[in-house]
């Protein structure tokens, strides 16, 4: 499904035309993508289903209040975020939580993510990569949704700007100033963490 009928379909579904088959629309668009991030989170397959159903009945009844239907894909990728945490929080021991961390390599990290994404790397790296991939990704709450979702694109997809500003329905300069906002929204946010 295109960023156009995605829109549509929540738009659709916002007036109340074909709620259902409208919203289904939507759960086809983003279900696998959601499900396969979440298998990268490390979420065992048993417990995949239960997060994803959390985050889709959430999406069903805050979908009317979506103010910018455009920006729909970041808005679910925020809920699913905040899903996955949440399970997380019931599933880990206070001494297994995340640690915190310099903030700069959370930067440093996301911008060489970038220009290694097709690159092999030794183990321990690959380990430390998805801590900070984990980590990442429970700070997209503290992004507004349009900053998260070009972090969610260009970090955790892998995508370039020119797909990136396609799938967001924006140009690269757009995209460009968008990722360097978020980058400067996750040094601060880090480094209130810190203190």
């Amino acid at each position: 499904m295109s960023r156009e009928e995605l829109t549509k379909a929540v738009e659709e579904f916002q007036r109340g035309e074909n709620r259902r088959a409208n919203f289904n629309k939507i759960h086809q668009a983003v279900y696998d993508r959601l499900l396969r991030w979440l298998l990268g989170q490390g979420v065992p397959p048993e417990d995949c289903n239960d997060i994803l159903q959390e985050c889709l009945w959430k999406v069903w009844q805050r979908l009317d209040a979506v103010r910018d239907p455009e920006r729909v894909l970041g808005w679910i990728w925020t809920i699913l975020a905040n899903e996955r945490n949440r399970w997380l929080k019931g599933h880990i021991t206070s001494g297994e939580r995340f640690s915190l961390f310099d903030p700069q390599e959370m930067i440093d990290f996301i911008d060489s993510l970038i220009v290694r994404q097709n690159l092999e790397s030794p183990k321990a790296d690959a380990e430390h990569h998805q801590f900070l991939r984990e980590r990442l990704t429970e700070l997209l709450p503290s992004l507004t949704p349009r900053q998260a979702e070009v972090v969610s694109c260009r970090v955790l997809e892998g995508l370039s700007y020119e797909d990136t500003a396609a799938k967001m329905g924006t140009n690269v300069n757009n995209t460009r100033v968008l990722y360097f906002e978020a980058r400067q929204t996750l040094k601060k946010v880090l480094a209130n963490q810190d203190d």
